[in-house]
Protein backbone atom coordinates (compact mmCIF):
# COMPACT_ATOMS: atom_id res chain seq x y z
CA UNK A 1 0.00 0.00 0.00
CA UNK A 2 2.73 2.53 0.59
CA UNK A 3 4.50 1.83 -2.57
CA UNK A 4 1.03 2.36 -4.21
CA UNK A 5 0.74 5.41 -2.18
CA UNK A 6 3.68 6.81 -2.99
CA UNK A 7 3.06 6.75 -6.96
CA UNK A 8 -0.23 8.92 -6.22
CA UNK A 9 0.60 12.13 -6.78
CA UNK A 10 -0.27 14.92 -3.90
CA UNK A 11 -0.42 18.69 -4.59
CA UNK A 12 1.27 20.61 -2.18
CA UNK A 13 -0.20 23.28 -0.87
CA UNK A 14 1.21 26.86 -0.71
CA UNK A 15 0.30 29.05 2.33
CA UNK A 16 -0.26 33.16 2.38
CA UNK A 17 3.54 33.52 3.91
CA UNK A 18 4.96 30.96 1.39
CA UNK A 19 3.86 32.53 -1.95
CA UNK A 20 4.54 35.81 -0.83
CA UNK A 21 8.38 34.57 0.19
CA UNK A 22 8.77 32.91 -3.29
CA UNK A 23 8.01 35.88 -5.21
CA UNK A 24 11.39 36.96 -4.56
CA UNK A 25 14.85 34.41 -5.66
CA UNK A 26 16.38 34.61 -2.27
CA UNK A 27 14.38 32.97 0.21
CA UNK A 28 14.55 30.39 2.94
CA UNK A 29 12.52 28.34 5.27
CA UNK A 30 12.72 28.79 8.51
CA UNK A 31 9.95 26.76 9.88
CA UNK A 32 6.31 26.67 11.07
CA UNK A 33 5.94 28.57 7.98
CA UNK A 34 8.03 31.60 8.56
CA UNK A 35 10.67 32.43 5.60
CA UNK A 36 13.57 34.54 5.15
CA UNK A 37 13.59 36.87 2.41
CA UNK A 38 15.57 39.00 0.28
CA UNK A 39 13.09 42.22 -0.50
CA UNK A 40 16.13 43.66 -3.07
CA UNK A 41 15.32 41.25 -5.58
CA UNK A 42 11.56 40.01 -7.04
CA UNK A 43 12.11 36.44 -8.81
CA UNK A 44 11.23 36.34 -12.49
CA UNK A 45 10.11 32.97 -14.27
CA UNK A 46 13.22 33.41 -16.87
CA UNK A 47 15.50 33.35 -14.18
CA UNK A 48 14.96 29.10 -14.35
CA UNK A 49 15.87 29.33 -17.75
CA UNK A 50 19.64 30.31 -16.15
CA UNK A 51 19.08 27.57 -13.15
CA UNK A 52 18.14 24.73 -15.53
CA UNK A 53 20.72 25.47 -18.07
CA UNK A 54 23.41 24.99 -15.23
CA UNK A 55 22.17 22.18 -13.81
CA UNK A 56 21.93 20.94 -17.03
CA UNK A 57 26.00 21.11 -17.80
CA UNK A 58 26.56 19.91 -14.46
CA UNK A 59 25.00 16.40 -15.24
CA UNK A 60 26.62 16.13 -18.78
CA UNK A 61 29.89 15.74 -17.02
CA UNK A 62 28.97 12.26 -16.76
CA UNK A 63 29.96 12.06 -20.66
CA UNK A 64 33.44 13.61 -20.20
CA UNK A 65 34.20 10.57 -18.08
CA UNK A 66 35.76 8.75 -21.04
CA UNK A 67 38.47 11.41 -20.82
CA UNK A 68 39.08 9.98 -17.19
CA UNK A 69 39.63 6.06 -18.15
CA UNK A 70 43.31 5.64 -19.16
CA UNK A 71 44.67 8.01 -16.43
CA UNK A 72 42.58 6.51 -13.60
CA UNK A 73 43.32 2.66 -15.10
CA UNK A 74 47.49 4.18 -14.71
CA UNK A 75 46.66 5.44 -10.99
CA UNK A 76 44.56 2.73 -9.93
CA UNK A 77 47.04 0.04 -11.82
CA UNK A 78 44.07 -1.62 -12.82
CA UNK A 79 43.00 -2.33 -16.56
CA UNK A 80 40.10 0.02 -18.98
CA UNK A 81 37.79 -2.52 -18.78
CA UNK A 82 37.38 -2.40 -15.06
CA UNK A 83 37.55 1.69 -15.16
CA UNK A 84 34.49 1.84 -17.50
CA UNK A 85 31.88 -0.50 -15.71
CA UNK A 86 31.49 2.28 -13.27
CA UNK A 87 30.23 4.81 -16.38
CA UNK A 88 28.07 2.31 -17.19
CA UNK A 89 26.35 1.67 -13.97
CA UNK A 90 26.27 5.31 -13.12
CA UNK A 91 24.34 5.30 -17.16
CA UNK A 92 22.01 2.64 -15.97
CA UNK A 93 21.68 4.28 -12.54
CA UNK A 94 20.24 7.67 -14.01
CA UNK A 95 17.15 6.02 -16.17
CA UNK A 96 16.21 4.33 -12.62
CA UNK A 97 16.76 7.18 -10.81
CA UNK A 98 14.91 9.69 -12.68
CA UNK A 99 11.53 7.57 -12.66
CA UNK A 100 11.95 6.73 -9.07
CA UNK A 101 12.20 10.55 -8.21
CA UNK A 102 9.59 11.48 -10.07
CA UNK A 103 6.40 11.81 -7.32
CA UNK A 104 8.94 12.71 -4.58
CA UNK A 105 10.14 15.89 -6.64
CA UNK A 106 6.39 16.98 -6.81
CA UNK A 107 5.58 15.76 -3.41
CA UNK A 108 8.30 17.73 -1.74
CA UNK A 109 9.17 20.58 -5.15
CA UNK A 110 12.11 20.85 -6.83
CA UNK A 111 14.65 22.53 -4.81
CA UNK A 112 14.43 19.44 -2.10
CA UNK A 113 14.69 17.80 -5.51
CA UNK A 114 18.10 19.30 -6.84
CA UNK A 115 19.31 19.94 -3.20
CA UNK A 116 19.68 16.16 -2.98
CA UNK A 117 20.96 15.18 -6.74
CA UNK A 118 23.88 17.35 -5.87
CA UNK A 119 24.43 15.71 -2.29
CA UNK A 120 24.32 12.25 -3.87
CA UNK A 121 26.23 13.75 -6.84
CA UNK A 122 29.01 14.98 -4.17
CA UNK A 123 29.14 11.23 -2.22
CA UNK A 124 29.90 9.56 -5.84
CA UNK A 125 32.89 12.17 -6.20
CA UNK A 126 34.05 11.34 -2.98
CA UNK A 127 34.13 7.76 -3.14
CA UNK A 128 35.91 8.49 -6.80
CA UNK A 129 38.66 10.66 -4.06
CA UNK A 130 38.50 7.77 -1.30
CA UNK A 131 39.12 4.91 -4.43
CA UNK A 132 42.54 7.25 -6.03
CA UNK A 133 44.00 8.30 -2.51
CA UNK A 134 43.52 4.48 -0.76
CA UNK A 135 44.32 2.32 -3.76
CA UNK A 136 40.85 1.02 -4.22
CA UNK A 137 39.28 0.69 -7.61
CA UNK A 138 35.86 -0.92 -6.11
CA UNK A 139 35.29 2.06 -4.82
CA UNK A 140 34.57 3.74 -8.23
CA UNK A 141 31.20 1.22 -8.25
CA UNK A 142 30.25 4.16 -5.38
CA UNK A 143 30.14 6.55 -7.80
CA UNK A 144 28.58 4.62 -10.23
CA UNK A 145 25.25 4.82 -8.56
CA UNK A 146 25.92 7.75 -6.28
CA UNK A 147 26.82 9.82 -9.21
CA UNK A 148 24.54 8.67 -11.47
CA UNK A 149 21.44 8.68 -9.09
CA UNK A 150 22.50 12.20 -8.31
CA UNK A 151 22.75 13.17 -12.41
CA UNK A 152 19.14 11.18 -12.78
CA UNK A 153 17.29 13.11 -9.94
CA UNK A 154 18.82 16.66 -11.58
CA UNK A 155 18.20 16.22 -15.11
CA UNK A 156 14.62 15.66 -14.37
CA UNK A 157 13.98 18.43 -11.90
CA UNK A 158 14.27 21.59 -13.50
CA UNK A 159 11.72 19.84 -16.56
CA UNK A 160 8.19 19.79 -14.28
CA UNK A 161 8.95 23.59 -13.32
CA UNK A 162 9.96 24.81 -15.74
CA UNK A 163 6.42 23.59 -17.48
CA UNK A 164 4.67 24.79 -15.16
CA UNK A 165 5.38 28.58 -15.45
CA UNK A 166 5.54 28.20 -19.19
CA UNK A 167 2.48 27.04 -20.64
CA UNK A 168 2.69 29.87 -23.53
CA UNK A 169 6.32 28.24 -24.76
CA UNK A 170 6.43 24.59 -23.78
CA UNK A 171 8.71 23.72 -26.36
CA UNK A 172 11.45 26.65 -25.53
CA UNK A 173 11.04 25.65 -21.97
CA UNK A 174 11.90 22.28 -22.66
CA UNK A 175 14.76 23.50 -24.93
CA UNK A 176 16.06 25.65 -22.60
CA UNK A 177 16.03 23.00 -19.97
CA UNK A 178 18.13 20.59 -21.56
CA UNK A 179 19.91 22.50 -24.06
CA UNK A 180 22.52 22.83 -21.58
CA UNK A 181 23.31 19.12 -21.13
CA UNK A 182 24.33 19.26 -24.78
CA UNK A 183 26.91 22.50 -24.54
CA UNK A 184 28.33 19.95 -21.39
CA UNK A 185 30.82 17.83 -23.29
CA UNK A 186 32.62 20.68 -24.66
CA UNK A 187 32.51 22.41 -21.14
CA UNK A 188 34.08 19.59 -18.90
CA UNK A 189 35.88 18.12 -21.36
CA UNK A 190 37.81 21.64 -21.73
CA UNK A 191 37.92 21.62 -17.52
CA UNK A 192 39.03 17.70 -17.39
CA UNK A 193 42.16 18.25 -19.86
CA UNK A 194 43.63 21.03 -17.96
CA UNK A 195 43.20 19.57 -14.73
CA UNK A 196 44.46 16.49 -15.77
CA UNK A 197 47.35 18.31 -17.15
CA UNK A 198 48.31 20.08 -14.72
CA UNK A 199 47.35 19.03 -11.41
CA UNK A 200 46.13 14.98 -11.90
CA UNK A 201 42.95 12.81 -11.88
CA UNK A 202 42.62 13.09 -8.16
CA UNK A 203 42.31 17.09 -8.76
CA UNK A 204 39.46 16.56 -11.29
CA UNK A 205 37.50 14.66 -8.56
CA UNK A 206 38.08 17.58 -5.94
CA UNK A 207 37.67 20.59 -7.73
CA UNK A 208 35.03 19.18 -10.43
CA UNK A 209 32.66 17.82 -7.30
CA UNK A 210 32.99 21.14 -4.87
CA UNK A 211 32.06 22.90 -8.46
CA UNK A 212 29.41 21.12 -9.20
CA UNK A 213 28.08 21.12 -5.60
CA UNK A 214 28.19 24.46 -5.05
CA UNK A 215 26.72 25.83 -8.73
CA UNK A 216 23.50 23.02 -7.90
CA UNK A 217 23.01 23.87 -4.60
CA UNK A 218 22.85 27.60 -6.12
CA UNK A 219 20.62 26.31 -8.70
CA UNK A 220 18.39 24.80 -6.45
CA UNK A 221 17.76 28.57 -4.89
CA UNK A 222 16.25 29.58 -7.70
CA UNK A 223 13.68 26.34 -8.66
CA UNK A 224 10.20 26.91 -7.31
CA UNK A 225 6.84 26.11 -8.67
CA UNK A 226 4.15 28.49 -9.54
CA UNK A 227 1.40 30.44 -6.81
CA UNK A 228 -1.98 28.69 -6.96
CA UNK A 229 -3.33 31.52 -8.47
CA UNK A 230 -0.55 31.67 -11.29
CA UNK A 231 -1.53 32.75 -15.20
CA UNK A 232 0.57 34.18 -17.91
CA UNK A 233 -1.34 35.17 -20.82
CA UNK A 234 -4.51 33.83 -19.86
CA UNK A 235 -3.08 29.98 -19.00
CA UNK A 236 -2.75 28.45 -15.50
CA UNK A 237 0.25 26.32 -15.05
CA UNK A 238 -2.17 23.38 -17.02
CA UNK A 239 -1.92 25.58 -20.18
CA UNK A 240 -6.54 25.98 -19.82
CA UNK A 241 -8.38 29.43 -19.64
CA UNK A 242 -9.61 27.81 -16.30
CA UNK A 243 -8.48 25.26 -13.97
CA UNK A 244 -11.17 21.68 -13.66
CA UNK A 245 -11.23 18.72 -12.74
CA UNK A 246 -10.25 19.32 -8.33
CA UNK A 247 -10.89 16.82 -5.65
CA UNK A 248 -10.61 16.91 -2.29
CA UNK A 249 -10.35 14.50 0.39
CA UNK A 250 -9.69 15.64 3.94
CA UNK A 251 -8.56 19.05 3.03
CA UNK A 252 -5.99 18.08 0.63
CA UNK A 253 -5.59 18.30 -3.25
CA UNK A 254 -4.80 14.57 -4.37
CA UNK A 255 -3.93 15.00 -8.07
CA UNK A 256 -3.62 11.29 -9.42
CA UNK A 257 -4.43 12.66 -12.91
CA UNK A 258 -3.27 14.44 -15.37
CA UNK A 259 -4.37 17.96 -16.17
CA UNK A 260 -5.69 19.84 -19.63
CA UNK A 261 -3.24 19.97 -22.16
CA UNK A 262 -3.22 23.11 -24.09
CA UNK A 263 -6.07 22.78 -26.50
CA UNK A 264 -7.66 25.35 -27.99
CA UNK A 265 -11.64 24.91 -26.92
CA UNK A 266 -13.01 25.94 -30.28
CA UNK A 267 -11.24 22.69 -32.30
CA UNK A 268 -13.34 20.29 -29.70
CA UNK A 269 -16.68 19.60 -30.33
CA UNK A 270 -18.66 18.23 -27.66
CA UNK A 271 -18.15 14.76 -28.31
CA UNK A 272 -14.11 15.49 -28.47
CA UNK A 273 -15.15 17.27 -25.01
CA UNK A 274 -15.83 14.49 -23.38
CA UNK A 275 -12.51 12.48 -24.28
CA UNK A 276 -10.56 15.01 -23.35
CA UNK A 277 -12.27 15.40 -19.77
CA UNK A 278 -11.18 11.31 -19.21
CA UNK A 279 -7.76 12.49 -20.74
CA UNK A 280 -7.28 14.69 -17.91
CA UNK A 281 -8.12 12.43 -15.56
CA UNK A 282 -6.11 9.41 -16.12
CA UNK A 283 -4.27 8.47 -13.51
CA UNK A 284 -0.53 7.86 -13.12
CA UNK A 285 -0.54 3.90 -13.53
CA UNK A 286 -2.98 3.77 -16.31
CA UNK A 287 -0.66 6.88 -18.01
CA UNK A 288 2.39 3.84 -17.59
CA UNK A 289 0.26 1.01 -18.80
CA UNK A 290 -1.25 2.49 -22.12
CA UNK A 291 -0.73 0.99 -25.08
CA UNK A 292 0.34 5.34 -26.45
CA UNK A 293 2.85 4.97 -23.75
CA UNK A 294 4.61 1.49 -24.40
CA UNK A 295 5.01 3.07 -27.95
CA UNK A 296 6.30 6.27 -26.98
CA UNK A 297 8.47 4.13 -25.31
CA UNK A 298 9.51 2.32 -28.18
CA UNK A 299 9.83 5.32 -30.56
CA UNK A 300 12.11 6.80 -27.77
CA UNK A 301 14.58 4.20 -27.56
CA UNK A 302 14.42 3.25 -31.70
CA UNK A 303 15.07 7.60 -32.13
CA UNK A 304 18.09 7.41 -29.60
CA UNK A 305 19.70 3.96 -30.21
CA UNK A 306 21.91 5.51 -33.25
CA UNK A 307 23.05 8.09 -30.59
CA UNK A 308 23.54 5.73 -27.97
CA UNK A 309 25.45 3.17 -29.13
CA UNK A 310 26.85 4.28 -32.38
CA UNK A 311 28.05 8.14 -32.15
CA UNK A 312 30.85 7.26 -28.94
CA UNK A 313 32.44 5.83 -31.82
CA UNK A 314 32.82 8.84 -33.96
CA UNK A 315 35.92 9.78 -32.76
CA UNK A 316 37.60 6.54 -33.80
CA UNK A 317 35.39 6.29 -37.38
CA UNK A 318 36.77 9.94 -38.28
CA UNK A 319 40.25 8.79 -38.01
CA UNK A 320 39.94 5.77 -39.69
CA UNK A 321 38.28 7.27 -42.61
CA UNK A 322 41.13 10.09 -42.98
CA UNK A 323 43.92 7.96 -41.72
CA UNK A 324 46.14 9.30 -44.90
CA UNK A 325 45.94 13.10 -43.78
CA UNK A 326 48.72 14.35 -41.87
CA UNK A 327 46.08 16.32 -39.37
CA UNK A 328 43.52 13.46 -38.63
CA UNK A 329 43.44 13.90 -34.93
CA UNK A 330 43.29 18.05 -34.95
CA UNK A 331 40.56 17.31 -37.98
CA UNK A 332 38.55 14.61 -35.68
CA UNK A 333 38.71 17.09 -32.37
CA UNK A 334 37.25 19.70 -34.38
CA UNK A 335 34.36 17.39 -36.45
CA UNK A 336 33.29 16.64 -32.64
CA UNK A 337 32.81 19.80 -31.39
CA UNK A 338 30.91 21.18 -34.47
CA UNK A 339 28.85 17.77 -33.16
CA UNK A 340 28.05 18.97 -30.19
CA UNK A 341 27.53 22.57 -31.31
CA UNK A 342 24.84 20.92 -33.85
CA UNK A 343 23.23 19.14 -30.76
CA UNK A 344 23.08 22.21 -28.55
CA UNK A 345 21.99 24.00 -31.20
CA UNK A 346 19.36 21.20 -31.80
CA UNK A 347 17.83 21.14 -28.45
CA UNK A 348 17.53 25.30 -28.52
CA UNK A 349 15.74 25.86 -32.06
CA UNK A 350 13.86 22.63 -32.87
CA UNK A 351 11.06 22.83 -29.73
CA UNK A 352 10.88 26.61 -30.27
CA UNK A 353 10.38 25.83 -33.51
CA UNK A 354 7.84 23.39 -32.59
CA UNK A 355 5.52 26.45 -30.13
CA UNK A 356 6.01 28.61 -33.63
CA UNK A 357 4.60 25.82 -35.72
CA UNK A 358 2.07 24.84 -33.23
CA UNK A 359 0.75 28.48 -33.50
CA UNK A 360 0.69 29.19 -36.78
CA UNK A 361 -0.38 25.72 -38.04
CA UNK A 362 -3.26 25.50 -35.08
CA UNK A 363 -1.97 22.04 -34.59
CA UNK A 364 -2.48 19.48 -31.73
CA UNK A 365 -0.16 20.31 -29.46
CA UNK A 366 1.28 16.64 -28.75
CA UNK A 367 1.21 16.13 -32.22
CA UNK A 368 3.12 18.96 -33.01
CA UNK A 369 6.07 18.01 -30.92
CA UNK A 370 5.26 14.30 -32.31
CA UNK A 371 6.61 15.51 -35.64
CA UNK A 372 10.14 16.23 -34.05
CA UNK A 373 10.41 12.63 -33.40
CA UNK A 374 8.95 12.03 -36.85
CA UNK A 375 11.72 14.09 -38.61
CA UNK A 376 14.70 12.64 -36.45
CA UNK A 377 13.61 9.09 -37.24
CA UNK A 378 13.36 9.76 -40.87
CA UNK A 379 16.81 11.54 -41.44
CA UNK A 380 18.30 8.97 -39.43
CA UNK A 381 17.00 6.50 -41.77
CA UNK A 382 18.40 8.70 -45.13
CA UNK A 383 21.44 8.87 -43.21
CA UNK A 384 21.61 5.06 -42.27
CA UNK A 385 20.56 3.82 -45.83
CA UNK A 386 23.74 5.55 -47.50
CA UNK A 387 26.28 5.47 -44.48
CA UNK A 388 27.59 1.94 -45.71
CA UNK A 389 28.24 3.13 -49.45
CA UNK A 390 29.70 6.49 -47.51
CA UNK A 391 32.12 4.73 -45.19
CA UNK A 392 33.42 2.19 -48.16
CA UNK A 393 34.06 5.42 -50.47
CA UNK A 394 36.09 7.11 -47.50
CA UNK A 395 34.13 10.00 -47.98
CA UNK A 396 35.33 12.05 -45.12
CA UNK A 397 33.35 15.18 -45.50
CA UNK A 398 29.93 13.88 -46.68
CA UNK A 399 30.70 11.45 -43.21
CA UNK A 400 30.76 14.54 -41.53
CA UNK A 401 28.00 16.77 -42.88
CA UNK A 402 25.66 13.98 -42.00
CA UNK A 403 26.11 13.45 -38.42
CA UNK A 404 26.33 16.93 -38.34
CA UNK A 405 23.05 16.90 -39.23
CA UNK A 406 22.08 13.97 -37.40
CA UNK A 407 23.01 15.21 -34.14
CA UNK A 408 21.10 18.44 -34.92
CA UNK A 409 17.74 16.14 -35.38
CA UNK A 410 18.95 14.01 -32.32
CA UNK A 411 18.96 17.11 -30.15
CA UNK A 412 15.57 18.57 -31.24
CA UNK A 413 13.80 15.53 -30.44
CA UNK A 414 15.83 15.31 -26.91
CA UNK A 415 14.76 18.78 -26.35
CA UNK A 416 11.38 18.44 -27.44
CA UNK A 417 10.48 14.99 -25.69
CA UNK A 418 9.70 16.88 -22.08
CA UNK A 419 6.72 19.33 -23.50
CA UNK A 420 5.53 16.19 -25.34
CA UNK A 421 5.34 14.11 -21.87
CA UNK A 422 3.42 17.22 -20.74
CA UNK A 423 0.84 17.47 -23.13
CA UNK A 424 0.19 13.95 -23.63
CA UNK A 425 0.38 13.65 -19.38
CA UNK A 426 0.17 16.74 -17.59
CA UNK A 427 2.37 19.04 -15.66
CA UNK A 428 2.11 16.84 -12.44
CA UNK A 429 3.31 13.54 -14.57
CA UNK A 430 5.79 15.01 -16.23
CA UNK A 431 8.91 14.22 -14.29
CA UNK A 432 8.14 11.13 -13.67
CA UNK A 433 7.16 10.21 -17.58
CA UNK A 434 9.94 11.22 -18.77
CA UNK A 435 12.19 9.76 -15.98
CA UNK A 436 10.90 6.20 -17.59
CA UNK A 437 11.28 7.15 -20.82
CA UNK A 438 15.01 7.47 -19.72
CA UNK A 439 15.45 4.36 -18.73
CA UNK A 440 14.82 3.32 -22.65
CA UNK A 441 18.00 4.85 -22.60
CA UNK A 442 19.87 2.51 -20.58
CA UNK A 443 18.12 -0.53 -21.71
CA UNK A 444 19.75 0.68 -25.19
CA UNK A 445 23.05 1.35 -23.89
CA UNK A 446 22.81 -2.08 -22.22
CA UNK A 447 21.36 -4.16 -25.08
CA UNK A 448 22.65 -2.47 -27.79
CA UNK A 449 26.06 -1.72 -26.69
CA UNK A 450 26.62 -5.46 -26.05
CA UNK A 451 25.31 -5.68 -29.85
CA UNK A 452 27.20 -3.20 -31.39
CA UNK A 453 30.51 -5.00 -29.28
CA UNK A 454 29.70 -8.77 -30.49
CA UNK A 455 28.87 -7.54 -34.24
CA UNK A 456 32.14 -5.27 -34.19
CA UNK A 457 34.21 -7.99 -32.48
CA UNK A 458 33.07 -10.78 -35.72
CA UNK A 459 33.70 -9.10 -38.20
CA UNK A 460 36.91 -6.65 -37.30
CA UNK A 461 38.89 -9.32 -38.09
CA UNK A 462 37.89 -9.01 -42.01
CA UNK A 463 38.41 -5.45 -41.69
CA UNK A 464 37.74 -2.63 -39.32
CA UNK A 465 35.76 -0.49 -41.71
CA UNK A 466 33.23 -3.76 -42.61
CA UNK A 467 32.63 -4.10 -38.60
CA UNK A 468 31.12 -0.33 -38.67
CA UNK A 469 29.30 -0.89 -42.20
CA UNK A 470 27.67 -4.56 -40.11
CA UNK A 471 26.66 -2.28 -37.07
CA UNK A 472 25.06 0.40 -39.22
CA UNK A 473 22.48 -2.35 -40.92
CA UNK A 474 21.41 -3.65 -37.66
CA UNK A 475 21.02 -0.11 -36.22
CA UNK A 476 19.07 1.03 -38.94
CA UNK A 477 16.40 -1.76 -39.25
CA UNK A 478 15.77 -0.33 -35.66
CA UNK A 479 15.61 3.09 -36.69
CA UNK A 480 12.96 1.89 -39.35
CA UNK A 481 10.88 0.27 -36.97
CA UNK A 482 10.85 3.55 -35.07
CA UNK A 483 8.97 5.09 -38.16
CA UNK A 484 6.41 2.69 -37.15
CA UNK A 485 5.71 3.25 -33.23
CA UNK A 486 5.51 6.89 -33.52
CA UNK A 487 2.89 6.87 -35.84
CA UNK A 488 0.67 4.38 -33.22
CA UNK A 489 1.94 6.86 -30.80
CA UNK A 490 -2.18 8.26 -30.60
CA UNK A 491 -2.12 12.28 -29.84
CA UNK A 492 -5.92 13.29 -30.97
CA UNK A 493 -7.98 13.15 -27.31
CA UNK A 494 -10.90 10.76 -29.21
CA UNK A 495 -8.26 8.58 -30.51
CA UNK A 496 -6.59 7.77 -27.16
CA UNK A 497 -9.38 5.93 -25.83
CA UNK A 498 -10.41 4.26 -28.70
CA UNK A 499 -9.95 0.56 -28.30
CA UNK A 500 -7.67 -0.45 -31.03
CA UNK A 501 -6.70 1.09 -34.36
CA UNK A 502 -8.08 2.13 -37.81
CA UNK A 503 -6.99 3.15 -41.04
CA UNK A 504 -9.81 4.96 -43.31
CA UNK A 505 -12.63 4.07 -41.26
CA UNK A 506 -11.29 -0.03 -40.69
CA UNK A 507 -10.94 -1.11 -37.64
CA UNK A 508 -7.37 -3.48 -37.89
CA UNK A 509 -7.18 -4.41 -33.99
CA UNK A 510 -8.88 -4.55 -30.76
Amino acid sequence: MRWQAYWRVVEPTKSAAQVDAEAYLLYIDLGSDVYWRASCLRFQRWMLFLAAFVSQICCGSLYAYSLLIKPLATQLRATDEAVTLPYYVAYACVGVAAALAGPSIERHGPRAGMCLGALLMAGGHLCAVLAIAYQRPFLLYGYGVLYGAGVGINYVTPIAPLQKWFPDLRGTAAGFALCGFGASGVVWGGVYQLLLRDVGVLSVFVVGGLAMTLLLLLCALVLRTPPPAYRVHGLDMHGVEEFAGDSRRDGVCLVDFAKAHDYLGPELDENERVYHERIQHQTLRACVLSADFAFLYATYMATFVFAIVYLPHLYDLYLLLASTSSEAESDALSFLLLAAICNFLGRLVLPIASDIVIRIASLNPPFGRKLAFGVALLVQSIVLGVLPSVLRQRDVDTFAHMMWITAFVLGGATGTLPSLCTDLYGVYHTGTMFGILLTGSSLVGLVGGYLFTRCFSAWKEESELDAYVANAHWVHAVVLSGLLFVCLVRTNPVDRFQHGYTLCGHRLCR
